[in-house]
Parts: C-alpha cells; structure tokens; sequence
C-alpha cells in the first residue's frame, strides 16, 4: 500500500473528507502544509458533510439535505464545484427550511484538489439553527459535484459550533492524515450502551489504518480496553487501544487502535471491550460510534482498472481501430476516424485508433445485442483514453447502457473522465443484465475545451460478458432501474400558490388546470415521488397563440436542477384553449426520490402562453 502523502494533505486542505466528530480538532487546522494560500481554512468545527474523497460528477441526482439534532450557530457553508478540473466562478448558496429560504449569501471561490481555482464555494454566514431538517441550495447546480459516496446529494459542508459546545486546542486529541473510510460519530448528544450493534459495509476492498470508538461517558471517559472486528460470526483482528482526548478535553474518550489490515469487500461488525460505556445516538443508528480510517484499494472512479480482458471475447467490431475505418461505429456530434498519427500521438497498440477530427467533440457508438446472454450476467467495458499533453484539458468518457427492445435507456453507467494526461490510460466499467434489457450501447464520449481540434483520443475498446459471478463495479448511475413510479396523472391546478408566481388555476370544462401563465411566470408542485426515475415528461395542453417559447422543468427551486425543456415554436399551436394535445419533453437527467417539481416559463411576448391540464412522468 503506497501512502501519496503529499496528495493526503493537499485533499485535507481542500476540505474533502471532514467528519465532524466529538473530540477530534478541526482537520484543516491540523493539516501540514508549506503554502496554503488559495484554499480554504477555518478554525471552526465541522456540523455536517458529505465530502469525501471518491471521484465527483455534475450536476447532483438528490436533493442536499442534512438534519442537525441540536441547536448550531453556523459560520460557513461550503459547496463544490470541480467540474471536470475547471470549476466554476462563485454564485450563491442558500439554505432552506420546511419549503422556506431562510438564507442566501454569496460565495467566495477557493481552490479545490490540485489547486483548481473555485472549485470550493464558501459563503460566509452568521445564522443560529435549530434542530430539524434543512436542504442546501446551490445556484449552479449543471457544475454541482456529487458522487455515490454523497448519496447523490451535491458535496456541502457546513461549519460552526454546537451552542453548547466549545472550540478547544488539539492537544491530546488523535490526528491523521489517513481518510475516512467509514463514520457514525457525529455532534450530537450521546447516550451510553449501543441499542444496535456497530455494522458497517465496505464496497470495495480497503487497508484500515485505524479503528476509533468513543467513550464519553457522563463526561469521565473510560481507560482504553480492546476493539476487534467481526465477519461471518468470526473475529479477524483484536487490538490494544491507546486513549486520546474527546469534547472539552475530556481524557480517554476516543479509543484508538492501530488496526494494519486488509479487508475484502462485505459486512463488518465492530466489538468493543467495554460497550456499556461506548457512546452512541439516534444519528448513530444507535450504532456505537465508530470512525475506520484508511486507504481503499480502488481509485473511487466506479471502475475497477485491473480487469483482466484477455480471457473473453470482445463482442464489439473493430473495437482496436484496426480495420483502419470505423467500420461498425456510428457517430454523433463529430466526424470520426481511426488516425494512425495525430500532432505526435501514437496509438496505445497495433496501427490505429480513435479520433474525433478538428471538432467540439462529440459520440462514437456502438450497440450490441444481448438478447440471449442471461439475466445477471455481467458485461464489463473497458477502453484506453488519453489527451493530448498534460495540462491540455481536452476529455475522454467510456459510457455504456442498457437498452430496452425499444431502445429505451435502462440503465447507465461510465468511467472517470479522462483529462489532462498524455498517457494511456485504461479505464473500465460495467453492468448487470436486468430481464429487460435488449441491447448494450457503447458510447466513446469526447469534449474539446481547448485548441481548434478535439484532442480525446481513445483505443482497444472492448466490451465482454463476464458472466453472473463477474463483479459489478458500476458508475455514475448504474444500478438504477429507470422504470418511472410517479401516477400517471398530476392535475394542473394542484400547484402550491406559495411556491408559484405569474401562473394562476383556471377551468376547463369540469376539471381545473394551471392557466393565465406569462413570462417569468413559475409553478411550483410539493413532493413529487420520482420512484426510482423517469425518462419522458407529458403534459395534457393548450397552446392556441402562435407564440415561440420555453418551459423549463426543475427540481426543487425554479432555478433548480434543469431536467428537461420544451420549446414551443411560432408554428405549433392548437385551435382554441379548449383544445387539448399531449406533448411528451425528454427528461434529460432522470430524477429519483421526492423532489418539488417548477415549471419555468419563459417568453418575450406579454400574451398568455399555454394551459395546462394534467401532465405526468414515464
């Protein structure tokens, strides 16, 4: 296991793996560093992240939100913006409350990992919370990063004090540079004797550095006895914990043993020698509190690089480029060839590979049937990628999906994107056969950012049926079955006045729909049950002005998440306000879970633009 401790502490600078825990000093305060001009530091604790260290994507899939259990003064509120490595200038951050903005304040930009400029927003704010639960808004959230370390929600950390608590020095409190593999410590009161015993589950294989519980105990913490792990009923390690100091200097109250083990992915029971004094809350699970730092095996892309291809057959045609064509391929957005040589790049083996030409960029795809493989097999996609120079920010993305008999998105899943390296680089990913699926699409993916030519070149694509006992490493959404579980019908009248304006409910016939809507105008529907997901919107409308027009749909403020848009044309219109048709908008980012829904209304005529008497997802 190779320790990048330069890299540890760069990441613990840009604030990516903070758990504010009872008793443990700020980690950026603790951090070491030459220079630490450009990122952000602050002296106050941690009250709640979903930061870690796991590779990010854009544009978040689940709501932020966070439930605090004791009474916090705040002082900042930190967003992040990575954005492929190129962040994104500072907007606003607010905070909202039972369906109420209780706050918005600008971000300043401070430097992510790698010193990306502004990939960390923070907004300093001043604000007294209660116990309860709040969401994190963020006014760009296309650039938003999140990860399924995050559950989906956009990377936030908020910081400040319990109003109980106290800010101390570190002294006798344990420090590391190691990550957070796993935590249940958190800031709120504790009680002693765990209800639950301490579980926790590891999906990738992981070096455990450390092991910590936490014995506060009525304020007299405990003298250090044993910790151990357990794995199918059978103990794997016991070892000796040395006591460090908990909240408000409180000596032994964080157990600290130098665990040194490598363990597989699975489930994993913590033991403690003394639970009858091992802290634990309702925000625990009921769990004793536990912190597991250490390294995980993986690099936290989603992909699992090591696969061996060797042994299965690739089912893709010319995947290497070697017929010196894209024969089998077909091409959106670029004008693709298989190049032997491009401004010096040599292909990764044999004579060829792939390039999308003097373009923005743009898809090479291909799609395979896999009518007959059975269900759970697993297919694994494998590519190299590289740029042009390092530094030169051009990127590569391996994405494949499963694809119904009507060549409907079933599931998708991609590889970290590759940017700003001139090496080879081999990325893979994968899925599992669901009954329904049809087809798996492959799809090479290239962005030009910089220069006149698309420099993402890509080579040996291979895709292969690992059977059902290959291992499934999926990426940014696999997993997911995309089949939509909303009703069928939503009425258009059903908005909430008190998160609308410009839009008002009228009458059609013996049923009501939202009507009067002009630009600028929004409506707002509460806690909407995406399920697990939906791809097509379709609304039951009217539309008699020859008006050209957008309407956005959003998720949770109306300036939201953007999932999909329609735009009227001048020529498209219906005879009258009564006369209803059905208009079906692709949802371009498939929502999941509880959200409020806006529609966003947007013209540059005064006229009445449309009505609207049911609509729903699918």
């Amino acid at each position: 296991m190779k320790t990048h401790w330069k890299l540890l502490i760069t990441l613990l600078l840009a604030g990516m793996v903070f758990t504010m825990v009872p008793g443990v000093p700020d980690p950026v305060s603790a951090a070491v560093s030459d220079d630490t001009s450009g990122y952000f530091v602050s002296g106050d604790p941690v009250v709640w992240t979903c930061y870690n260290l796991s590779g990010v994507s854009s544009w978040p899939e689940m709501t932020t939100k966070f439930t605090i259990d004791e009474a916090c003064h705040i002082s900042s509120i930190m967003t992040y913006h990575w954005n492929n490595g190129k962040g994104e200038e500072p907007g606003k951050i607010s905070l909202r409350k039972d369906r109420t903005v209780i706050g918005t304040w600008d971000a300043e930009g401070y430097d992510g990992m790698g010193e990306v400029k502004n990939a960390n927003w923070v907004a300093a704010v001043d604000l007294d919370l209660e116990p309860g639960t709040y969401q994190v808004l963020d006014s760009d959230t296309e650039t938003w990063s999140f990860n399924g370390g995050s559950e989906g929600m956009g990377f936030a950390e908020l910081r400040g004090v319990v109003k109980n608590g106290s800010k101390e020095d570190p002294a006798g409190y344990f420090v590391t540079d190691d990550p957070i593999l796993w935590t249940c410590y958190n800031l709120c009161g504790v009680g002693n004797y765990p209800d639950e015993a301490t579980k926790f589950t590891l999906d990738e294989a992981c070096h455990v550095t450390y092991i910590m519980d936490y014995h506060w105990n009525n304020g007299k913490g405990k003298k250090p006895g044993e910790i151990s792990l357990k794995k199918d009923g059978r103990i794997i390690g016991t070892w000796d914990a040395e006591g460090y100091d908990g909240m408000g200097h409180v000596k032994n109250a964080n157990w600290v043993a130098p665990a040194d083990i490598d363990l597989e992915p699975g489930e994993y029971e913590v033991i403690d020698s003394d639970d009858e004094t091992w802290s634990h809350n309702s925000s625990s699970g009921k769990r004793g509190f536990v912190q597991i730092y250490g390294y995980s095996e993986g690099d936290g892309s989603g992909s699992y690089d090591d696969f061996d291809f060797s042994s299965y057959d690739n089912l893709l045609v010319n995947g290497d480029a070697e017929k010196g064509s894209i024969k089998g391929w077909e091409t959106e957005g670029a004008d693709w060839e298989a190049a032997e040589t491009v401004s010096g790049v040599e292909p990764h083996a044999g004579s060829y590979f792939f390039w999308p030409t003097q373009t923005e960029g743009g898809y090479l795809i291909q799609d395979v049937d896999i009518s007959k493989a059975k269900t759970g097999d697993v297919f694994v996609a494998g590519a190299y990628m590289r740029d042009y120079v390092d530094g030169h920010g051009d990127e590569s993305e391996l994405i494949i999906q499963l694809l119904d008999s009507k060549e409907k998105v079933l599931e998708e899943a991609k590889t970290e994107t590759i940017t700003q390296t001139e090496e080879w680089t081999k990325k893979v990913v994968s899925l599992k056969k669901t009954d329904s699926a049809r087809y798996i699409r492959v799809l090479l993916h290239a962005t030009r950012n910089v220069g006149s030519d698309c420099d993402s070149y890509f080579d040996d694509v291979v895709l292969v049926n690992a059977g059902e006992n290959g291992a499934v490493k999926p990426g940014k959404n696999g997993g997911k079955d995309k089949g939509g579980t909303l009703p069928k019908k939503i009425q258009g009248e059903d908005f909430d006045e008190k998160l609308s304006d410009g839009v008002a409910g009228a009458s059609e016939g013996e049923n009501g729909n939202l009507g009067y809507i002009v630009d600028g105008g929004y409506a707002g529907y509460p806690d909407i049950d995406f399920g697990n997901g939906a791809d097509t919107f379709v609304m039951h409308a009217s539309k008699p002005n020859a008006l050209a027009y957008t309407m956005e749909i959003r998720l949770d403020s109306p300036k939201g998440t953007l999932i999909g848009k329609y735009d009227s044309p001048e020529s498209e219109k219906t005879d009258s306000w009564s006369d209803f048709v059905d208009i079906e908008v692709p949802i371009s980012k498939s929502p999941t879970g509880v959200h409020d829904l806006y529609f966003v209304f947007k013209s540059d005529s005064s006229s009445y633009l449309m009505d609207i008497d049911y609509f729903g997802f699918r």
